[in-house]
């Protein structure tokens, strides 16, 4: 039950800090974070569905990093693993989206990159105090 926690608050914690990251710099990183148009081809999913794929996912991620954890493995090499993949994540998800505007650029990655650092940061902290 607490990695289900865990997993949600992270996944609104990455979602409410790229808002707040595209407010304050015009970018379009949250909706990219949700964008699945590239699976549905429609150009409008209800933003619910796109939202709980996107807390699916971070449920996914909170409970195999609390499986890590409470197996007494390290959560350093899983952490620096998902790190490296939201690195690449970012330009995937732009060039396999259907809508033209996401861009790749040094702002859009940078937005991109606080958030999720700050989403690994949030799970590390949240998963070693047990919520």
């Amino acid at each position: 039950m607490k990695k289900t926690i865990i997993g949600i608050i992270t996944a609104f914690i990455l979602y409410d800090t790229l808002i707040i990251y595209d407010i304050l710099f015009g970018t379009h990183t949250a909706p990219l974070l949700l964008n699945i148009d590239f699976l549905t081809h429609r150009p409008h999913v209800h933003i619910l569905l796109e939202f709980a794929l996107h807390t699916f996912i971070s449920l996914v991620v909170a409970w195999t990093a609390g499986s890590f954890y409470e197996r007494g493995r390290s959560l350093r090499p899983f952490m620096i693993g998902l790190f490296l993949f939201f690195i690449i994540l970012f330009p995937l998800m732009v060039m396999i989206a259907e809508s033209p505007v996401y861009i790749i650029s040094l702002k859009e990655f940078s937005g991109w990159m606080i958030g999720h650092t700050l989403y690994l940061l949030a799970l590390s902290f949240l998963i070693r105090r047990g919520l």
